[in-house]
């Protein structure tokens, strides 16, 4: 192992020195993992204990710090002199934007890219590409304007939450329907979603209750529940079921999405559901059954249609005869297509 004790005595404040950057030391208790650039460490240089027991140790120090191996940025008067090599700055600096695009941070993003291109960042491959893609991303974000205008009004939020709700839902209208004061709900060939209706002010720490089986679902809000019974088709238990609180048409709903279980055999029929609890009432789901066979008829014309044209294809296909006699090598002749 190599012996980095000299180090700590190293004497760097020669007058013929003063000019030079002092080299960056730091002893360690035992074996550690470095890793340079990459998605892993951000673009940065990290460094990591192979064990448990083994921590950082800098230099005059007892133990480094949690965070010594997160990248930093170099301030913006240590402005690199000409020739000097700043690759483990430009490096930090990549990983600290890295991190700021991956925030959503564009404009930061882009901030620091600049800055390590200042600091020799243009002889770093991949850099120039990372500070183009940032400075699209920027361009393309919204104005600081119409982000606290979309903040000072969370009403014209509601306003499009609820449009794009009702535009999901008037696609599923013939799927689905509304149980009066209680819920709507639709469904698509694999999954059934119900609306619960609550009241105005109810958050999602209100729901403290959620359970879905195989046949039958209870959700509770404030200790109290707003949906109960058993599935009208068996569907996919779930430990951790899909649900949100949102607005819908001007109401308060929970959301709750379940998947319909398959029918035993791997077939693939479609089941449409006529009510989503026992007992609820039904709607006709006559439409989505014309709709369904009016899908097969079309397959099976196109299927028949393409069979036919096979068959006339081979048809007319002129044979090919194929001399087998002695004089050509055979016994016989045979003619074939």
């Amino acid at each position: 192992m190599v012996d980095y004790s000299r180090w700590n005595n190293l004497d760097a404040s020669d007058d013929d020195d003063e000019g030079m950057k002092k080299p960056r030391v730091q002893a360690f208790k035992g074996p550690q993992k470095v890793t340079i650039g990459g998605h892993a460490s951000g673009g940065g240089v990290h460094v990591r204990p192979s064990g448990a027991d083994n921590q950082p140790v800098g230099v005059g120090e007892e133990a480094a710090d949690e965070d010594d191996d997160e990248p930093m940025e170099p301030a913006s008067d240590d402005e690199p002199a000409p020739g000097e090599d700043r690759r483990e700055d430009v490096l930090n600096l990549r990983g600290l934007a890295e991190r700021a695009l991956k925030n959503g941070d564009a404009a930061e993003a882009v901030r620091i890219l600049e800055k390590a291109m200042r600091f020799g960042g243009s002889s770093c491959p991949g850099l120039a590409d990372v500070l183009t893609t940032a400075r699209r991303a920027a361009a393309a974000a919204p104005t600081p304007a119409a982000s606290s205008s979309s903040l000072a009004s969370p009403s014209d939020a509601g306003a499009a939450s609820a449009k794009e709700g009702r535009a999901t839902d008037e696609a599923k209208a013939a799927h689905g329907g509304t149980v009066e004061g209680r819920y709507s709900w639709s469904q698509t060939r694999e999954t059934v979603e119900v609306n619960i209706f609550v009241p105005e002010a109810t958050k999602a720490k209100a729901v403290n209750r959620v359970r879905v089986t195989e046949e039958g679902v209870q959700v509770d809000v404030s200790g109290s529940p707003v949906l109960k019974g058993d599935w009208e088709f068996k569907v996919e238990p779930e430990e951790d079921p899909d649900w949100e609180v949102r607005s819908l048409e001007g109401r308060h709903v929970v959301r709750l999405t379940i998947r319909k279980k398959p029918l035993p055999g791997g077939l693939s029929v479609v089941v449409w559901w006529r009510r989503v609890l026992k007992g609820d009432p039904a709607i006709d789901i006559s439409v989505a059954d014309e709709k369904q066979k009016e899908r097969a008829d079309k397959f099976s014309k196109a299927w028949t249609e393409a069979h036919a044209a096979f068959r006339d294809k081979v048809a007319q296909r002129t044979p090919i005869s194929i001399d087998c006699s002695a004089e050509g090598g055979g016994a016989d002749s045979m003619e074939t297509s």
